[in-house]
């Protein structure tokens, strides 16, 4: 945004509307982007979860570690 438009905003509707106007885009930019990493960190640990399963199963099998295959 130019400063021009900014000085024009806060003349007309006054500067504690654009101050809330700011602080509300700035944290839903911020929840998006919070939003995206916890569904990519969900997806992370779930993997993990799935190979440390697969792990523990072999060990209690008694499979060699080189029968263990964790993609």
């Amino acid at each position: 945004m130019e400063v021009e438009t900014a000085v024009s905003l806060i003349s007309s509707v006054g500067f504690p509307i654009v101050c809330c106007w700011f602080m509300w885009k700035y944290i839903n930019t911020t929840l998006a982007d919070f939003s995206e990493m916890m569904k990519e960190n969900n997806a992370t640990t779930a993997r993990l979860c799935d190979k440390i399963d697969l792990i523990i199963s072999a060990m209690i099998k008694g499979d060699d570690d080189e029968q263990i295959k964790t993609d």
